[in-house]
């Protein structure tokens, strides 16, 4: 340290450079009591330097700096300092390189506000505010790209109140400053509240919408699993999963591919709200199946790829259509179908005899990617010997996990059911009066023909003893 002090005060100013560049890191191993004396001391000398690299480098590493000291009491000056750095015209500032300044003080932003917790967020409010509205594009995508942390840091009521306005003039900026907010999104609107969240359904809607840039709708898909969980009930199932469906349908690729990682959970969310909502759901992600486009098909075996995660909707509705694609007519689908069974087989036990059979089939596959794929899931398993005996005990195995985890579900789901079921047993009943009074209609007009019939047989029998008496004769 004492070395270290001596090279932070040399004559020439690339050595002194040098020392700022490295501060952080000598700052980390110090002892906390060195920490907030000697080296706040020396920051300051860095800050005063009149050389204006080495006072440029100073404010850079500062938001590091503070956040080597966390738990512990925050020089004053330092934190002084660091308000001063969102206003370029700042005496403190003079010859430091003013807008890079204010770059390095967005950047380092979500850390100081972390190091100081939600108590010290009235004083740094009014400079997250003054960065807000620089001109600079590069702050304010700086700022969207962390709105979301900050808003865990101060938590929902200060957030409601001091960052939703940014938020939504993120949303409204440039392309570049729109990636950022756009991005985290989800992260955001999970700490607001319910109903303040529902505020933003308009702003998804018309992001999908948007078709001269795929690159929104992207980060849009990829938030897919944190949308169908954030929602009520109602804002999922009728708007937010049309919003899935038709990104699974994007034109782009990387499109679809983000969209349908997250569909699981939009299922499952979707599959709970009731019976009203649950053949939708699984009608549309069916409809990919029956596709006559083929990367329609494919973004079904990759839905499933996930979907195999929860064995009672899987079981019960998917597993038969994705295992009917192992014959379907195009290769691609083939291959995919292949490397998903490949991935779920060597990291899940679920339905592990079944996706063994379809993979061992490819494994005769024409095909070179087919079986390069079907070959990888058996590297590191050992395959039964034979499939016919040992794979029916197996599969019970399988079948009586899955039942379990199957019985959980349906207990949920009746649960959810049980006030609409108790609406709809006065009808069953009467509708199950009306049919035992028509079965006993029927049964008594039933009862004449079968009586005609048994007068026809007689009739038939002495007909027949007629015919044997004459032949004797």
């Amino acid at each position: 340290l004492p070395l270290y002090m001596k090279l932070a005060s040399d004559n020439v100013w690339g050595v002194r450079k040098i020392c700022v560049e490295n501060l952080v890191q000598i700052s980390d191993i110090c002892p906390i009591d060195i920490r907030t004396t000697q080296m706040v001391e020396l920051f300051k000398s860095f800050v005063s330097d009149p050389s204006r690299w080495v006072k440029l480098s100073a404010f850079e590493k500062l938001g590091s700096f503070i956040a080597t000291m966390v738990g512990h009491e925050i020089n004053p000056t330092l934190i002084e300092y660091f308000q001063n750095m969102a206003d370029p015209t700042h005496q403190s500032l003079s010859g430091s390189g003013d807008n890079e300044v204010v770059y390095y003080c967005a950047y380092n932003f979500p850390a100081v506000v972390l190091t100081l917790g939600k108590s010290r967020w009235p004083d740094l409010r009014r400079t997250y505010f003054t960065l807000v509205k620089d001109l600079q594009w590069k702050v304010r995508r700086t700022l969207a790209c962390s709105i979301h942390e900050i808003a865990k840091v101060i938590e929902r009521e200060q957030a409601e109140k001091d960052l939703i306005a940014p938020m939504d003039t993120f949303l409204k900026d440039i392309d570049e400053v729109r990636f950022g907010a756009l991005k985290h999104l989800g992260e955001f609107l999970q700490v607001l509240s319910p109903e303040t969240r529902e505020n933003y359904i308009d702003i998804i809607v018309t992001i999908q919408n948007e078709q001269y840039n795929w690159r929104l709708r992207e980060l849009l898909a990829s938030q897919v699993g944190i949308f169908g969980e954030i929602f009520s009930e109602d804002t999922t199932a009728t708007i937010v999963m049309p919003i899935v469906m038709k990104l699974c349908h994007d034109n782009v690729s990387s499109v679809r591919d983000k969209a349908v990682k997250g569909i699981a959970k939009l299922v499952r969310r979707v599959y709970d709200s009731g019976d009203m909502w649950q053949a939708t759901i699984i009608d549309n992600v069916k409809t990919f199946s029956l596709s006559q486009r083929f990367n329609h098909r494919q973004s079904f075996v990759k839905m499933c790829e996930n979907l195999v995660e929860d064995p009672f909707i899987f079981k019960r509705y998917f597993l038969k259509d994705l295992l009917a694609m192992k014959d379907d007519t195009v290769p691609n689908v083939k291959i995919t179908l292949s490397r998903s069974l490949s991935e779920v087989f060597q990291k899940s036990k679920k339905f592990k005899r079944k996706f063994e059979r379809v993979l061992k089939e490819m494994l005769e596959s024409p095909h070179p990617d087919v079986r390069y794929y079907a070959q990888l899931a058996f590297q590191d398993y050992e395959p039964s010997e034979g499939l016919s005996e040992s794979s029916d005990s197996s599969e019970d195995e399988d079948e009586k996990e899955e039942e379990e985890e199957t019985k959980k579900n349906e207990e949920r789901i009746v649960e959810t059911s049980n006030e609409s079921g108790a609406e709809s047993t006065s009808t069953l009943a009467t509708a199950a009066e009306s049919g035992t009074e028509k079965k006993q209609e029927n049964s008594d007009q039933e009862e004449s023909p079968e009586s005609d019939s048994k007068s026809e047989e007689k009739e038939v029998v002495s007909s027949n003893s007629e015919t044997t008496d004459e032949k004797q004769e």
